[in-house]
């Protein structure tokens, strides 16, 4: 996105279901991303790649590597 967007408008967006959001942390820590549920959602993640995604419940997404 070309804007800044407030906290709350980030919280928002972070809360809303429908439409998936990647959130890419500070180094060392991993992407996350809060997609809709599907059956499958972790092999698609995956993509064929050696590391799994992660759950991570506290923020309800998939922690998936930065590499």
């Amino acid at each position: 996105m070309s804007q800044d967007l407030s906290d709350s408008q980030l919280k928002d967006l972070w809360r809303q279901g429908k439409i998936p959001v990647i959130f890419k942390r500070n180094k060392p820590l991993p992407v996350l991303a809060r997609i809709p549920f599907a059956e499958g959602n972790m092999e698609w993640l995956r993509d064929g790649r050696r590391l799994k995604p992660d759950w991570c419940a506290q923020f309800k997404a998939w922690e998936i590597p930065t590499a």
